[in-house]
């Protein structure tokens, strides 16, 4: 009896056990599929700051909840206000977590729309409510949003800041590029400087003067190569990259910084025009708030306020061309031109190339200078130079427009070639004026002419220097003989190294196959070991240029601004882009992770210091650190970054042993 108790219960306690882990089990698998069916639900949310400044991109981000598939919204007008469409981003994430076996899995789908709205009014604006589609068909369903608010103020002005904006001429023809100064004159430490003129592209164009338009060395910002110039300050004008001008001026008895910005003025049509008004929107520095025990010892601790500087509009009278003396030949330049013009060789043979260069000088932008017409200038009635059919386009360099063209001539009574002339209006005397370049003088030798084609495809009939002897004269030599052939004697090319072919050649077309088989495993092996050294020599590449730019600055500190660049480019010169081309985010995002965490917040913030600071007691040497730990900054970052650089190329079997 004992015996078929003591069975009895171990059977119903091994049953319990196994009806327990089946309740576990169930709920378990409930959880999971309630977890995984649960459709989220569908929301939009239209998110705008509470506050902006007149001018400026203020974000405006629509979210939508639970679905990827919204359609952008219609936007409707409002006045004082234009957004725009930036990009799409798809913000979804996904979370599983297990405890005691049980496992949960959320998932949120999120997708974002990111609009900038420029409002050009103070006041209070309502961006008003939105419908969003979601989905296509008939599951399509419609969202509302909440409408947003945002107050748009005006930046407050301060008298010690001061902008001067100045055109030369206040009367002018339309086309005639007319040049305006900017000056702002500096009071107080600032950031993030702006420059906006507003015009219409339709009335005028404005352009970058001779003095701000940005070098290949002078980048957008400081976050590109150092700065070789302390006087210039990179800023923006119209949200294009100007250079502008250090200098100093005497204000009420105090000398103060100054910053000039040259621009370009075009008209585009007649009339009464008004420029302006000029203004300069920054951030200045009204204090310094106490240091937290969380702040680093180069932490920027400046308070800062949005402030704007502005000038008055100029108007300006523009004046229409005259028509009735408008040449045919005008180039449709509107100020005062020079050319010249230059060749060589001067002694050549006929039907030899003539290299002759033509410049022109005038006003900025030189740019505006058109194609050049030779063939509409030199006349055809006697026919001596070969000229191109075609207008040629002029090369930029500086200040001048540079024309190369190849000339020939056709007969040995050439004895020049003769003056090209550029037609211009002179809005000084108020008339159409042409300059000439000087006649060049040349000697041809040849007894006869000899007649050569208008395009370099065609011949043409008897010559006194024979045809045959101008294409042996210009082949490289051994390369072709000439004989005479055919019924009309017409000279034709026979390939002395086809002609002389022998058994040599024929035995090096049997040998090619086998070395060229064997080149091909020599090139492999070259690639293999040119991409398993590739990190290793642009690491030192980087390296050399980074300090060759420390180097390059004069004094024993650097200002961190400048230190943040050569470090922005180390980083993307490692990374294997272009320096200049990385921006000071991706330059921190891209850092080894193997960087020490006290080292990567010291790079962190001089990446981050390439924001200009510009500030009038800037050269009293603040905020600089020295070449030394600038180099043994630069050490550590490459030796990191080929640490990172072998671990990733080490095998999975590499790794194991």
């Amino acid at each position: 009896m004992t015996t078929v108790l003591h069975t009895r219960w171990r059977v119903m306690a091994r049953s319990g056990r196994v009806l327990r882990f089946g309740l576990v089990l169930a709920l378990a698998l409930l959880t999971q599929a309630s977890a995984i069916a649960q459709p989220e639900s569908l929301s939009v949310d239209v998110a705008i700051p509470e506050r902006g400044y007149v001018g400026d991109s203020v974000p405006l981000i629509v979210t939508v909840q639970g679905s990827r598939e919204a359609q952008q919204p219609a936007w409707p007008q409002i006045d004082g206000a234009e957004i725009g469409f930036l990009r799409s981003e798809d913000r979804s994430s996904s979370f599983t977590m297990s405890i005691n076996g049980q496992t949960t899995t959320r998932r949120t789908i999120t997708m974002v729309m990111v609009y900038e709205v420029r409002f050009d009014r103070t006041g209070v604006f309502e961006i008003p409510a939105i419908d969003v589609v979601v989905g296509a068909g008939p599951s399509a369903r419609r969202l509302t949003s909440q409408p947003a608010r945002i107050r748009i103020e005006e930046p407050t002005e301060d008298p010690e800041f001061g902008l001067e904006f100045m055109i030369e001429s206040t009367r002018v023809f339309v086309g005639q590029p007319v040049l305006a100064t900017l000056t702002w004159i500096v009071g107080k430490p600032v950031r993030n400087v702006r420059v906006s003129l507003p015009f219409d592209p339709l009335i005028a164009r404005l352009v970058p003067g001779p003095s701000s338009t940005p070098t290949r060395s002078s980048t957008t910002g400081s976050r590109g190569a150092v700065r070789s110039d302390p006087r210039q300050f990179e800023t923006t004008l119209n949200g294009q990259p100007v250079t502008a001008r250090i200098d100093e001026r005497v204000v009420g008895g105090t000398r103060r910084q100054a910053l000039t910005v040259d621009v370009v003025f075009i008209p585009q049509r007649s009339g009464r025009l008004s420029v302006g008004p000029a203004r300069v929107d920054y951030d200045a520095v009204i204090g310094q708030r106490p240091r937290r025990f969380t702040d680093a010892p180069w932490d920027d601790l400046s308070i800062l306020e949005r402030q704007a500087s502005i000038a008055s509009p100029v108007d300006i009278t523009v004046l229409p061309l005259p028509a009735d003396s408008r040449p045919a030949n005008f180039s449709g330049l509107v100020g005062r031109y020079e050319i010249a013009s230059s060749s060589r060789p001067v002694s050549a043979s006929v039907g030899e190339p003539i290299e002759l260069t033509v410049t022109v000088k005038g006003p900025h932008p030189i740019s505006l200078v058109p194609a050049l017409d030779l063939a509409s200038q030199m006349t055809r009635s006697e026919p001596l130079l070969r000229i191109p059919a075609d207008p040629i386009l002029p090369n930029l360099d500086g200040g001048v427009a540079r024309f190369d063209v190849r000339v020939r001539a056709r007969s040995d009574q050439v004895r020049e070639i003769p003056p090209i002339g550029l037609t211009y209006f002179d809005p000084v005397d108020e008339a159409y004026r042409t300059a000439w370049s000087n006649p060049i003088p040349i000697s041809i030798h040849g007894s006869a002419s000899i007649g050569l084609p208008d395009d370099d495809d065609g011949d043409s009939g008897p010559t006194g220097t024979t045809e045959a002897e101008i294409v042996r004269r210009e082949l490289p030599g051994g390369m072709a003989d000439i004989h005479r052939s055919g019924l009309d004697g017409r000279p034709i090319l026979l390939d002395r190294r086809i002609s002389g072919l022998s058994l040599s050649w024929l035995g090096a077309a049997a040998v090619a196959p086998a070395f060229m088989y064997a080149a091909g495993f020599v090139g492999i092996g070259l690639a293999r070991w040119w991409r398993s050294d590739a990190n290793a020599l642009r690491l030192r590449r980087a390296r050399r240029r980074a300090l060759t730019s420390v180097q390059a600055i004069v004094g024993g500190d650097v200002g961190v601004a400048d230190a943040g660049s050569v470090l922005t480019t180390l980083i993307g010169d490692c990374a294997g882009t272009e320096g200049q081309a990385i921006t000071a985010r991706e330059a921190m995002d891209a850092l080894p992770t193997s960087l020490p965490v006290q080292l990567r917040a010291r790079v962190t913030a001089l990446i981050d210091s390439t924001e200009w600071e510009f500030a009038p007691d800037a050269a009293e040497g603040r905020d600089r650190i020295t070449k030394v730990e600038l180099r043994s900054l630069i050490d550590r970052i490459v030796r990191c970054w080929k640490q990172a650089s072998l671990a990733t190329s080490v095998s999975p079997k590499q790794g194991a042993a």
